[in-house]
């Protein structure tokens, strides 16, 4: 039996920061090969199991925030560095019609890990990212390893439970899908050491520099990083005072606690050029005046599922075991209910230094409140629970290090069946229909392999078998663990499918696209010119390239990003009321609606397939170059306008229409006649689909049962002739708001405008119904980014002698009502009386230049969203920046000749600079004075 003397010396020994087989001094050579041979291992497993879960299937990366996020925003930041050679950009002109870069910073904007890749320019980013990605996580799985060696849970337990790591549910499915959910996990470990080193050296650099890496790396998830440093330092701190056989106090907890944080304290500072405009651009979306808005879709009374006040509050503060945030899912801590165990187990452990960081991590993952903190305050997700993954890998190895040194105990059964009621008692949680039976038998297994521990043990002590071999019967325990965690990693991985196909990964990033994206780049910019270009595809291919560009001359409209500027994006899904392709209400892409091709100034198109309504330009292999010719230019003078006032009471299709007519402006901006010109032969109009088994007429619609997919062809059918309608009173005393017909018409340029309103009837499911290949999607009721796309509006463009459209419906059971449609020739092009030349020279980064000739007094008007950190100089003077078309930048101008400069500083730069060096001189000043109070004790020693 084991002695108290013994059991003493074991917990010793536990928690030290060297390898208990090192500290053997007749360790033989052979064990030193076996240490070591654990890190080749280890990255060999690292490699296997990124092929068996993802490689296999496709690259290393998601179909959908991959591929249109992680991989071609950090691309942007690198194009732009290498076009300015500034290392620290505050507006991104080339993405969303133009941001505030900081809307983009969460995906590494100053990570080292991507600044790395600026070092590689000859290195498409995608694979860096893919190569990175890899190498990170088997960074993080072997620093793991080095880590609990170095604490003295020896080879065996350290190895088990780094491939367990590997495992978790998040660690490679999030590798290759949001890669800044784990990303950071190798900087949160080097803290860890950093926080071992601070308590017995008293050096703060690692703690202090690893945590501002971290930051750097994913500010989102450093909170809970953070978090989990200040957990495992209130660990150490007793662990110190143990060793010691000293008690803790208020006020020696209270000097070593602000002790402990001054380092994180002063990498947080350090990190002020990151995280201040980051902040502020957040902020912004409550006030609507800076570029901020953020993907804060739900709110506390749906997240809680009541809208009464104090149930709320209950919720937020009464603790709730989430077994779905706990148990395998990526999107969770990902553990098996082994975990569960070890944290109960730990949480009634004798000594209180392990027991009371136990109950921290209970308290943090079980009550609500600190999740929704965690998050942010957007929403209540167990993924910002993710950083805490090391710590309970650490009590996982203090349990299994216990397990193995101490004699079998009948009280080690107690957390295991604690574990099975916690499982049965939330059997009817969400998410747990079909889990919670398999969680059960795990957790009875795992009961089982314990038992057989103690079996083993006892025959093996019996049998006077050797130490190390009675040690080894804990990796029954561990291995079971990693078994279960393989299957269900592999069982996930086939049945989403997140993985990106091989075939369309070399699609969409093929370089051949890049001199199709030149050649209309070059052309966008003869003579001055200053107009977008877009890429089109199909559905996917749209996705895939919401953010991509492929040179600094191209400019988009299309967004896809947790943060946005939210005038910008009420315009395009309220004001304007564009098409909605995708569930996620952030997927912001770019259209084929030729009325806002126009209005955004995107005049060349690159695709492979054949567009109505816009010239053929030429070709680059297989990619069609096409003119719009009638589109406006980014920025652009006029005197037609008319106020925002008289805009907002225009009804469809006018709310659209007639932003090509007029330039919509404040309320005492003009003193002109503020009239609204209608478009010349505007039609009404019906489809008729014809006989269909999966359409039914309604009274106020149609009823639509399709058991697939299904095509039909509609006739359009004009019926009245509105323009004998002369005018349409706005009735604004005062003033002649009548709206005329008599502009000039775009022959050429037909357009089926459509709108009417969706009811799902199968509410779990998402509706998709296309108006020749253009969609609009309405997402299932649980969606996490519901869309609430409930009106379908399409605008088509048609060829003039084209009478009908393909309307596919999606699977499911739908009415439609409230049917609009029209036809109608665009207007003409004499709302763009003067064209603004870009000076290319000067035209990078935050900054616009270039010359105006205005015919008249009136408006410069651009396309760029309107946001508070602008300044508009004309002739060298500052003049007053306005919000025009109800989200864009303008300006009053005089008539004349005048040279144009739009510079843009994002909100929080020069103070988050300022921030970052007084954290890095606190840090200098900090490392120094330990640095003295080193020397001072050496000398004292001698």
């Amino acid at each position: 039996m084991k002695t108290r003397q013994s059991k003493r010396l074991h917990n010793q020994n536990v928690g030290t920061t060297k390898p208990v087989h090192l500290h053997n001094n007749e360790e033989t050579t052979m064990s030193k090969y076996l240490y070591y041979a654990g890190y080749v291992i280890l990255a060999a497993l690292t490699l296997f199991f990124c092929w068996m879960f993802c490689l296999r299937w496709g690259v290393f990366g998601s179909k959908v925030d991959w591929i249109s996020q992680h991989s071609v925003i950090p691309d942007y930041f690198r194009k732009q560095f290498y076009e300015t050679g500034n290392l620290f950009p505050e507006f991104a002109m080339n993405l969303g019609g133009g941001q505030n870069i900081y809307n983009y910073s969460y995906y590494g904007l100053y990570s080292p890990l991507f600044l790395l890749s600026y070092a590689l320019p000859f290195v498409k980013m995608s694979t860096y990212v893919i190569v990175m990605e890899m190498l990170c996580l088997m960074a993080s799985v072997l620093l793991l390893y080095l880590w609990l060696n170095r604490k003295g849970f020896g080879r065996a337990v350290s190895f088990a439970v780094a491939v367990i790591f590997l495992l978790t549910g998040p660690m490679i499915c999030q590798s290759y899908s949001q890669i800044m959910f784990v990303n950071y996990m190798p900087f949160l470990i080097l803290a860890m050491m950093g926080v071992d080193r601070y308590f017995e050296k008293r050096r703060s650099g690692l703690l202090a520099g690893s945590t501002f890496l971290m930051i750097m790396t994913s500010f989102y998830f450093s909170i809970g990083g953070m978090l989990a440093l200040v957990i495992y330092g209130i660990h150490c701190y007793g662990r110190k005072l143990e060793g010691k056989n000293e008690r803790a106090t208020v006020k020696g907890f209270l000097c070593e606690g602000v002790r402990f944080l001054l380092p994180m304290i002063f990498a947080v500072l350090a990190s002020g050029v990151l995280l201040v405009p980051t902040a502020l651009a957040l902020i912004g979306r409550s006030s609507g005046e800076s570029s901020g808005g953020s993907a804060n879709a739900e709110s506390l009374s749906v997240l809680l599922g009541s809208g009464n006040a104090t149930k709320i509050l209950k919720g937020l503060f009464f603790p709730q075991l989430r077994l779905s945030g706990v148990f395998y899912s990526p999107y969770g801590l990902g553990f098996g209910t082994l975990m569960l165990t070890v944290l109960v187990a730990t949480m009634f452990r004798r000594r209180w230094s392990d027991s009371v960081m136990a109950w921290i991590i209970a308290i943090v993952a079980g009550v609500p409140v600190f999740v929704y903190i965690l998050n942010g305050g957007l929403y209540l997700r167990d993924k910002a629970l993710i950083p805490l993954i090391p710590l309970f890998c650490y009590m996982l190895a203090m349990y299994l290090k216990k397990v193995s040194c101490e004699e079998f105990s009948w009280g080690g059964c107690i957390p295991y069946v604690v574990t099975m009621e916690l499982i049965y008692i939330g059997r009817n949680q969400e998410g747990m229909g079909n889990l919670w039976p398999f969680l059960m038998t795990e957790s009875q297994i795992m009961f089982g392999c314990y038992l057989a521990i103690g079996v083993i043990k006892e025959v093996w002590r019996k049998r006077r078998k050797t130490i190390w071999r009675i040690r080894g019967t804990v990796l029954i325990l561990a291995g079971s663990m990693a078994v279960f965690l393989a299957v269900f990693d592999n069982q996930y991985a086939k049945e989403k499918q997140e993985m990106l196909d091989t075939t369309f990964y070399k699609q969409v990033t093929d370089s051949k696209i890049t001199d199709a994206i030149q050649t209309a780049t070059d052309e966008a910019k003869k003579d001055g010119g200053f107009y977008r270009t877009v890429q089109l595809g199909n559905d996917d291919e749209n996705a895939a390239n919401l953010n991509r560009v492929w040179n600094t001359d191209q400019y988009i409209s299309s967004i896809y990003s947790s943060s946005y500027n939210k005038t910008y994006q009420n315009f395009r899904k309220d004001t304007f009321g564009l098409e909605q392709p995708y569930r996620n209400f952030l997927m912001q892409s770019e259209e084929s609606n030729p009325i806002y091709a126009r209005f955004m100034g995107e005049k060349y198109i690159v695709t492979k397939s054949k567009m109505k309504g816009v010239r053929l330009l030429g070709k680059s292999g297989e990619w069609k170059i096409y003119e719009n010719e009638s589109a406006a230019s980014i920025i652009y003078g006029t005197s037609q306008v008319m106020s925002e006032k008289n805009y907002d009471k225009l009804d469809y299709p006018y709310n659209q229409t007639t932003l090509l007519q007029k330039a919509v402006v404040p309320e005492s901006a003009t003193k002109q006649t503020d009239s609204i010109e209608a478009v010349d032969n505007l039609h009404n109009a019906v489809l008729q689909f014809g006989e269909n088994s999966c359409i039914s007429e309604t009274d106020g619609g149609y009823h639509i049962f399709a058991k697939k997919n299904t095509k039909v062809k509609a006739e359009i059918v004009s019926q009245i002739d509105i323009n004998s309608v002369n005018t349409v009173n706005t009735e604004n005393a005062g003033e002649n708001t009548n709206v005329a017909n008599e502009t000039k018409t775009d022959s050429g340029n037909r357009v089926l405008l459509l709108r009417f309103k969706v009811k799902n009837l199968k509410p779990s499911k998402d509706l998709t119904i296309w108006v020749d290949g253009n969609r609009n999607k309405l997402s299932a009721k649980q969606r996490v980014y519901y869309n609430d796309n409930t009106t379908f509006t399409y605008a088509v463009a048609l060829e003039s002698d084209e009478n009908q459209v393909e309307v596919t419906f999606s699977k499911g059971k739908y009415n439609l009502s409230d049917v609009e449609a029209y036809i109608a020739p665009l207007p003409g092009t004499e709302l763009y009386e003067s064209e603004f030349l870009q000076n290319s020279t000067k035209t990078k980064g935050n900054v616009i230049a270039g010359n105006l000739t205005m015919q008249k007094s009136g408006y410069l008007i651009t396309s760029i969203p309107y946001d508070s950190g602008f300044k508009i100089q004309v002739d060298g003077k500052n003049v007053k920046s306005e919000k025009v078309n109800t989200a864009f930048l303008g300006c009053k101008m005089k008539a004349g000749e005048h040279n144009i400069v739009i510079t843009y500083h994002a909100p929080g730069m020069a103070a988050g600079k300022v921030m970052s060096f007084v954290g890095m001189m606190g840090f200098l000043i900090l490392s120094v004075l330990e640095h003295r109070e080193l020397q001072k004790k050496t000398k004292q020693n001698m």
